[in-house]
């Protein structure tokens, strides 16, 4: 049986957690009685809670289907962040898609309420995935990048290559 990282358990939980938050945040600020509390508010929404849900783990699959969780994509921040945009607005597409399918009455029928939703995730999983998460995995994990590389060629790839890895060298290979 193949061994899942655990790195890759801290990241599930972490976006399960942010989309999760997220979605009741974003229901909250659309809420219908402006004057309800967040405890109120999430009592009187039982239903829209169940879907919220349902709806963190069907993307977390997106997220595994966007390759989010692969180490190549968590140590570079350009190809982190365009996969997170990128995985965001497959689900944000799959939600609306999904709530016109079913002709749903019910909260998950406002379009708004999924704009705002990706408003709050996207900075949120930005500052979580790539700034904290990113560094704490690159930290803890150092020792096993800790590998010798021979660059073959003295032509313009070469130098450019070798130039990056001594100045921008998040995992610790030595030249």
């Amino acid at each position: 049986m193949k061994r899942i990282p655990s790195f890759k358990y801290l990241f599930g939980i972490t976006d399960f957690l942010v989309l999760f938050t997220c979605f009741i945040s974003a229901a909250y600020i659309l809420r219908i009685n402006p004057n309800d509390s967040l405890i109120h508010f999430i009592e009187q929404s039982s239903l829209n809670i169940l879907i919220f849900l349902l709806l963190a783990l069907a993307f977390i699959v997106i997220f595994q289907y966007n390759q989010l969780y692969r180490v190549n994509i968590i140590i570079t921040r350009a190809a982190h962040l365009a996969h997170i945009i990128k995985a965001m607005y497959y689900g944000a597409l799959n939600v609306v898609l999904v709530s016109i399918l079913i002709e749903s009455s019910n909260l998950l029928d406002s379009r708004f309420l999924i704009f705002v939703f990706a408003l709050l995730a996207i900075p949120i999983l930005y500052v979580l995935r790539i700034e904290i998460l990113r560094l704490l995995y690159i930290r803890f994990s150092s020792t096993s990048f800790r590998r010798n590389v021979i660059i073959v060629g003295d032509g313009k790839g070469g130098k450019m290559l070798a130039t990056k890895l001594m100045y921008e060298n998040p995992i610790g290979l030595n030249i």
